[in-house]
């Protein structure tokens, strides 16, 4: 199973969601499972800077706001 959460670090829906997402991750730990945490943020220092208070678990990327991706998904 793969999640894929599209999320900005001022969307307040999202940045309630993260310790949910790290609590199912935590319980899905050793099953095929991953949370993918995808950033639609202006610039990747944001999100660095916003997941180092706020840690996420799973895997976490930055596609930025003009992403083809966004489109398709």
């Amino acid at each position: 199973v793969v999640v894929l959460d599209f999320w900005f670090t001022r969307c307040g829906p999202c940045v309630r969601m993260i310790p949910a997402a790290n609590d199912l991750s935590d319980k899905m730990k050793g099953k095929p499972f991953v949370w993918v945490s995808v950033s639609v943020d202006a610039s990747p220092e944001t999100v660095r800077q916003f997941q180092e208070k706020n840690p996420m678990r799973g895997a976490s990327w930055w596609v930025g706001p003009a992403s083809r991706g966004l489109e398709t998904w």
